[in-house]
């Protein structure tokens, strides 16, 4: 993590990529933390071989396409993965959609708090079925 000039604490942006100027492109807590959701719900639990319980269940879940009770079940397995992975938020809200475009695809709106900042944020996590 990086601290410079009293702005908010940087980290390694993900996707790890360079910037023009040959750096490490960097993001603030609000980005960190979308990552950071993104990787907790595109990481299927037991892929992590050295964290076997982190990510989600949502690729084993056998969710169907148009089928309602799939939003549901996505929406919690979202939750319960989020609370158990990432500690610096609260999970405010987890809405589930078929995307208009793809009923292949899954859109997850979450809505969190950030606990050290108390500040509130959205991101919303396309999930293939």
């Amino acid at each position: 993590m990086i601290v410079d000039g009293g702005r908010s604490p940087r980290g390694w942006a993900f996707p790890v990529r360079p910037t023009a100027g040959g750096g490490i492109a960097l993001s603030g807590e609000t980005r960190r933390l979308e990552e950071s959701i993104w990787i907790v719900l595109g990481t299927a639990r037991g892929e992590s071989l050295m964290s076997p319980s982190f990510g989600s269940k949502l690729a084993q879940a056998g969710l169907a396409p148009g089928y309602s009770r799939s939003l549901g079940a996505a929406e919690y397995l979202a939750r319960e993965a989020l609370e158990r992975c990432e500690p610096r938020i609260d999970v405010v809200a987890v809405h589930a959609r078929f995307a208009p475009e793809d009923e292949k695809r899954v859109l997850l709106e979450v809505e969190y708090r950030s606990r050290s900042t108390g500040e509130t944020g959205k991101t919303v996590y396309p999930h293939p079925l």
